[in-house]
Protein backbone atom coordinates (compact mmCIF):
# COMPACT_ATOMS: atom_id res chain seq x y z
CA UNK A 1 0.00 0.00 0.00
CA UNK A 2 1.51 3.59 -1.03
CA UNK A 3 0.28 7.23 -0.53
CA UNK A 4 -1.21 7.52 -4.24
CA UNK A 5 -3.46 4.18 -3.90
CA UNK A 6 -4.82 5.87 -0.84
CA UNK A 7 -5.34 9.29 -2.70
CA UNK A 8 -7.05 7.43 -5.81
CA UNK A 9 -9.24 5.76 -3.15
CA UNK A 10 -10.00 8.26 -1.33
CA UNK A 11 -11.18 10.04 -4.76
CA UNK A 12 -13.30 7.21 -5.83
CA UNK A 13 -14.85 7.50 -2.30
CA UNK A 14 -15.49 10.59 -2.29
CA UNK A 15 -17.24 11.16 -5.67
CA UNK A 16 -18.92 7.69 -5.53
CA UNK A 17 -17.84 7.13 -9.48
CA UNK A 18 -14.40 5.58 -11.65
CA UNK A 19 -15.27 8.40 -13.91
CA UNK A 20 -15.71 11.45 -11.94
CA UNK A 21 -12.37 10.69 -9.73
CA UNK A 22 -10.59 9.44 -13.38
CA UNK A 23 -11.72 12.78 -14.44
CA UNK A 24 -10.39 14.98 -11.44
CA UNK A 25 -6.82 12.62 -11.02
CA UNK A 26 -6.35 12.86 -14.64
CA UNK A 27 -5.96 8.93 -14.82
CA UNK A 28 -7.93 6.81 -17.09
CA UNK A 29 -10.63 5.00 -15.29
CA UNK A 30 -9.21 1.26 -15.84
CA UNK A 31 -5.62 2.26 -14.74
CA UNK A 32 -7.90 3.82 -11.91
CA UNK A 33 -9.81 0.54 -11.51
CA UNK A 34 -6.83 -1.61 -11.34
CA UNK A 35 -4.86 0.41 -8.58
CA UNK A 36 -8.27 0.51 -6.41
CA UNK A 37 -8.53 -3.51 -6.85
CA UNK A 38 -4.91 -3.84 -6.32
CA UNK A 39 -5.21 -1.86 -2.73
CA UNK A 40 -8.54 -4.30 -2.29
CA UNK A 41 -6.34 -7.33 -2.93
CA UNK A 42 -3.26 -6.41 -0.15
CA UNK A 43 -6.08 -5.85 2.48
CA UNK A 44 -8.01 -8.61 1.20
CA UNK A 45 -11.16 -7.03 1.60
CA UNK A 46 -13.77 -5.43 -0.49
CA UNK A 47 -14.02 -1.64 -0.13
CA UNK A 48 -16.51 -0.92 -2.60
CA UNK A 49 -19.78 -1.91 -3.62
CA UNK A 50 -20.21 -1.69 -8.10
CA UNK A 51 -23.36 -0.75 -8.84
CA UNK A 52 -25.41 0.18 -11.82
CA UNK A 53 -24.54 3.71 -12.35
CA UNK A 54 -22.16 4.29 -9.45
CA UNK A 55 -20.57 2.90 -6.50
CA UNK A 56 -20.97 2.73 -2.40
CA UNK A 57 -18.74 1.67 0.19
CA UNK A 58 -18.68 -1.31 2.07
CA UNK A 59 -18.52 -1.43 5.77
CA UNK A 60 -14.01 -1.66 5.13
CA UNK A 61 -14.58 0.99 2.82
CA UNK A 62 -15.79 3.70 5.18
CA UNK A 63 -13.21 2.37 8.10
CA UNK A 64 -10.58 2.35 5.20
CA UNK A 65 -11.38 6.36 4.33
CA UNK A 66 -11.69 7.56 8.28
CA UNK A 67 -8.63 6.02 8.65
CA UNK A 68 -7.06 7.55 4.84
CA UNK A 69 -8.15 10.86 6.01
CA UNK A 70 -5.77 10.48 9.21
CA UNK A 71 -2.67 9.59 7.42
CA UNK A 72 -2.82 12.08 4.77
CA UNK A 73 -3.76 14.78 7.64
CA UNK A 74 -0.58 12.95 9.28
CA UNK A 75 1.56 13.44 6.10
CA UNK A 76 0.79 16.80 6.04
CA UNK A 77 1.88 17.58 9.17
CA UNK A 78 5.68 16.15 8.61
CA UNK A 79 5.07 17.87 5.42
CA UNK A 80 4.79 21.39 7.86
CA UNK A 81 7.10 20.44 10.04
CA UNK A 82 10.49 20.28 7.07
CA UNK A 83 9.01 23.03 5.50
CA UNK A 84 9.48 25.05 8.66
CA UNK A 85 12.34 23.26 9.52
CA UNK A 86 13.78 24.31 6.23
CA UNK A 87 12.99 27.55 5.32
CA UNK A 88 12.24 29.56 8.36
CA UNK A 89 8.72 31.59 6.60
CA UNK A 90 7.84 34.92 8.50
CA UNK A 91 5.58 38.06 8.22
CA UNK A 92 2.03 38.69 9.48
CA UNK A 93 -0.77 37.38 8.43
CA UNK A 94 -4.05 38.44 9.85
CA UNK A 95 -7.24 36.61 9.97
CA UNK A 96 -10.83 37.01 9.60
CA UNK A 97 -13.11 34.60 11.03
CA UNK A 98 -17.11 34.63 11.91
CA UNK A 99 -17.79 33.60 15.32
CA UNK A 100 -18.98 30.65 15.10
CA UNK A 101 -15.95 29.45 12.95
CA UNK A 102 -13.38 31.34 14.82
CA UNK A 103 -14.66 29.47 17.96
CA UNK A 104 -13.46 25.84 16.95
CA UNK A 105 -11.03 26.84 14.27
CA UNK A 106 -8.86 29.52 15.84
CA UNK A 107 -7.65 27.90 18.71
CA UNK A 108 -6.04 24.68 16.83
CA UNK A 109 -4.66 26.90 13.78
CA UNK A 110 -2.67 28.79 16.13
CA UNK A 111 -1.23 25.68 17.47
CA UNK A 112 -0.31 23.74 14.63
CA UNK A 113 1.09 27.22 13.15
CA UNK A 114 3.22 27.67 16.73
CA UNK A 115 4.67 24.14 16.18
CA UNK A 116 5.51 24.62 12.13
CA UNK A 117 6.29 28.34 11.30
CA UNK A 118 6.69 29.90 14.56
CA UNK A 119 7.99 32.67 12.68
CA UNK A 120 4.74 33.57 11.34
CA UNK A 121 2.62 35.54 13.16
CA UNK A 122 -1.27 36.10 12.93
CA UNK A 123 -3.45 38.84 14.29
CA UNK A 124 -7.33 37.70 14.33
CA UNK A 125 -10.56 39.69 13.47
CA UNK A 126 -13.68 38.92 14.60
CA UNK A 127 -16.63 40.08 12.55
CA UNK A 128 -19.87 39.25 10.66
CA UNK A 129 -19.76 37.66 6.50
CA UNK A 130 -20.27 41.26 5.66
CA UNK A 131 -17.86 42.84 7.91
CA UNK A 132 -15.18 40.48 6.78
CA UNK A 133 -15.47 40.82 3.58
CA UNK A 134 -15.45 44.64 3.42
CA UNK A 135 -12.43 44.27 5.46
CA UNK A 136 -10.75 42.08 3.20
CA UNK A 137 -11.41 44.18 0.24
CA UNK A 138 -9.88 47.37 1.94
CA UNK A 139 -6.87 45.34 2.78
CA UNK A 140 -6.99 45.25 5.90
CA UNK A 141 -7.13 41.33 6.15
CA UNK A 142 -5.02 39.09 4.39
CA UNK A 143 -7.60 35.64 4.75
CA UNK A 144 -11.04 35.79 5.71
CA UNK A 145 -13.32 33.23 6.75
CA UNK A 146 -16.92 33.79 5.99
CA UNK A 147 -20.04 32.62 4.70
CA UNK A 148 -21.23 33.30 0.73
CA UNK A 149 -18.68 35.45 -0.22
CA UNK A 150 -19.45 37.60 -3.74
CA UNK A 151 -17.29 36.33 -6.65
CA UNK A 152 -14.48 39.44 -7.23
CA UNK A 153 -11.87 39.29 -9.25
CA UNK A 154 -9.27 39.73 -7.06
CA UNK A 155 -9.69 37.19 -4.53
CA UNK A 156 -9.03 33.83 -4.37
CA UNK A 157 -12.27 31.77 -2.72
CA UNK A 158 -11.93 28.48 -1.65
CA UNK A 159 -14.88 26.54 -0.41
CA UNK A 160 -14.30 24.82 2.65
CA UNK A 161 -17.73 23.15 3.20
CA UNK A 162 -21.38 23.16 2.77
CA UNK A 163 -22.74 23.71 6.40
CA UNK A 164 -25.77 22.02 7.20
CA UNK A 165 -28.37 24.57 8.91
CA UNK A 166 -30.33 23.17 12.43
CA UNK A 167 -33.44 24.43 14.63
CA UNK A 168 -31.86 24.85 17.72
CA UNK A 169 -33.85 25.24 21.09
CA UNK A 170 -33.59 23.78 24.96
CA UNK A 171 -34.68 20.01 24.66
CA UNK A 172 -37.19 21.49 27.19
CA UNK A 173 -39.83 24.19 27.05
CA UNK A 174 -43.23 25.41 27.96
CA UNK A 175 -43.49 24.57 24.22
CA UNK A 176 -42.58 21.10 24.40
CA UNK A 177 -39.30 19.39 22.30
CA UNK A 178 -37.87 21.09 19.40
CA UNK A 179 -40.64 20.89 16.82
CA UNK A 180 -39.88 18.86 13.55
CA UNK A 181 -37.24 20.63 11.59
CA UNK A 182 -39.62 20.61 7.83
CA UNK A 183 -39.49 24.15 6.60
CA UNK A 184 -43.32 24.27 6.67
CA UNK A 185 -43.65 23.09 10.08
CA UNK A 186 -41.54 25.92 11.52
CA UNK A 187 -43.31 28.83 9.48
CA UNK A 188 -44.85 29.39 13.10
CA UNK A 189 -41.44 29.20 15.02
CA UNK A 190 -40.90 31.80 17.12
CA UNK A 191 -37.46 32.79 16.27
CA UNK A 192 -34.54 34.60 17.70
CA UNK A 193 -31.84 36.23 14.56
CA UNK A 194 -29.99 38.79 13.82
CA UNK A 195 -30.51 41.92 12.07
CA UNK A 196 -30.86 42.59 8.41
CA UNK A 197 -28.26 42.39 6.62
CA UNK A 198 -26.85 39.84 8.46
CA UNK A 199 -26.01 37.05 5.92
CA UNK A 200 -27.73 34.07 8.39
CA UNK A 201 -30.70 36.56 8.45
CA UNK A 202 -30.84 37.00 4.67
CA UNK A 203 -30.39 32.88 3.83
CA UNK A 204 -32.74 32.12 5.98
CA UNK A 205 -36.08 34.74 5.00
CA UNK A 206 -34.98 34.14 1.07
CA UNK A 207 -34.97 30.20 1.55
CA UNK A 208 -38.49 30.36 3.19
CA UNK A 209 -40.06 32.64 0.99
CA UNK A 210 -39.03 30.33 -1.73
CA UNK A 211 -41.37 28.04 -0.25
CA UNK A 212 -44.36 30.87 0.11
CA UNK A 213 -43.72 30.30 4.04
CA UNK A 214 -43.12 33.78 6.31
CA UNK A 215 -40.53 33.79 8.97
CA UNK A 216 -41.68 34.61 12.54
CA UNK A 217 -39.00 36.41 14.25
CA UNK A 218 -39.59 37.40 17.88
CA UNK A 219 -36.15 38.65 18.64
CA UNK A 220 -33.28 40.21 17.13
CA UNK A 221 -30.20 39.80 18.37
CA UNK A 222 -26.47 40.24 15.98
CA UNK A 223 -24.28 38.51 18.88
CA UNK A 224 -23.63 34.62 19.06
CA UNK A 225 -22.66 34.45 22.67
CA UNK A 226 -25.68 36.43 23.62
CA UNK A 227 -28.04 34.71 21.46
CA UNK A 228 -26.64 31.31 22.66
CA UNK A 229 -27.80 32.59 26.54
CA UNK A 230 -31.28 33.63 25.65
CA UNK A 231 -31.56 30.26 23.49
CA UNK A 232 -30.51 28.53 26.49
CA UNK A 233 -33.35 30.63 28.90
CA UNK A 234 -36.14 29.05 26.48
CA UNK A 235 -36.99 32.39 25.04
CA UNK A 236 -37.16 30.97 21.51
CA UNK A 237 -35.55 28.99 18.68
CA UNK A 238 -32.60 30.02 16.13
CA UNK A 239 -31.42 28.77 13.18
CA UNK A 240 -28.09 28.28 13.16
CA UNK A 241 -25.01 25.67 12.15
CA UNK A 242 -24.16 22.70 14.38
CA UNK A 243 -20.33 23.96 15.08
CA UNK A 244 -22.35 27.07 16.59
CA UNK A 245 -23.78 25.49 19.19
CA UNK A 246 -21.78 21.53 19.40
CA UNK A 247 -20.99 22.05 23.04
CA UNK A 248 -24.15 23.17 24.41
CA UNK A 249 -25.92 20.04 22.24
CA UNK A 250 -22.90 17.44 23.72
CA UNK A 251 -23.94 18.86 27.16
CA UNK A 252 -27.37 18.31 26.93
CA UNK A 253 -28.38 22.14 27.13
CA UNK A 254 -29.51 22.76 24.05
CA UNK A 255 -31.16 20.24 21.25
CA UNK A 256 -31.08 20.45 17.31
CA UNK A 257 -33.25 19.49 14.84
CA UNK A 258 -31.44 19.25 11.04
CA UNK A 259 -33.52 21.24 8.25
CA UNK A 260 -34.61 19.18 5.52
CA UNK A 261 -37.75 18.86 3.21
CA UNK A 262 -35.66 20.86 1.73
CA UNK A 263 -32.69 21.48 3.57
CA UNK A 264 -31.23 25.12 3.94
CA UNK A 265 -27.36 25.30 3.82
CA UNK A 266 -24.71 27.86 4.61
CA UNK A 267 -21.38 27.54 1.85
CA UNK A 268 -18.46 28.24 4.30
CA UNK A 269 -15.05 29.68 2.05
CA UNK A 270 -11.83 31.09 2.82
CA UNK A 271 -10.90 33.78 0.50
CA UNK A 272 -7.38 35.79 0.44
CA UNK A 273 -6.18 38.30 -2.27
CA UNK A 274 -4.41 36.91 -5.76
CA UNK A 275 -1.61 38.35 -5.06
CA UNK A 276 -0.33 39.85 -2.21
CA UNK A 277 3.66 40.68 -0.49
CA UNK A 278 2.56 39.01 2.28
CA UNK A 279 2.07 35.32 0.18
CA UNK A 280 4.87 33.38 1.85
CA UNK A 281 3.39 33.85 4.80
CA UNK A 282 -0.34 33.59 3.69
CA UNK A 283 -0.49 30.37 1.61
CA UNK A 284 1.31 27.98 4.68
CA UNK A 285 -1.71 29.63 7.03
CA UNK A 286 -4.11 28.84 4.05
CA UNK A 287 -2.84 25.07 4.30
CA UNK A 288 -3.02 24.81 7.73
CA UNK A 289 -6.80 26.19 8.38
CA UNK A 290 -7.52 23.52 5.30
CA UNK A 291 -6.21 20.35 7.43
CA UNK A 292 -7.53 21.90 10.41
CA UNK A 293 -11.13 22.37 8.88
CA UNK A 294 -10.80 18.43 7.22
CA UNK A 295 -10.22 17.54 10.93
CA UNK A 296 -12.63 18.92 12.37
CA UNK A 297 -15.40 17.87 9.93
CA UNK A 298 -13.80 14.64 11.03
CA UNK A 299 -14.60 14.61 14.68
CA UNK A 300 -18.25 15.52 13.97
CA UNK A 301 -17.66 19.20 14.72
CA UNK A 302 -18.71 20.28 11.54
CA UNK A 303 -21.47 19.02 9.84
CA UNK A 304 -22.05 19.35 5.88
CA UNK A 305 -20.40 18.59 2.57
CA UNK A 306 -17.07 18.72 2.24
CA UNK A 307 -15.41 20.72 -1.20
CA UNK A 308 -12.18 19.37 -0.23
CA UNK A 309 -10.28 17.08 -2.08
CA UNK A 310 -7.58 14.98 -0.39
Amino acid sequence: MDIRELRYFIAVAELRSFTKAGNQLRIAQPALSRQVRKLEDELGVQLLQRLGRGIDLTDAGRQLLKKAYIVLDQIEDIKFSALAIGNRVSGLVTLGVTPAAGEVLVPPVLIKLSDTYPDIRIDVVEGFSGFLYERLLNHDLSIAILHNPVPHRDLKIAPLLIEDMYLIGPPQTRRGLVPPAQLDDISGVPLILPNQPHSLRVLVESQMAKHGLNVNVIRQVDGLVVLRSMLRAALGYSILTYGSIHRDVEAGILAVRKLDQPPINWRLCMVSHRNSNRQDAIDPVCKIIQSEVDLLIDKGVWRGNTHITH
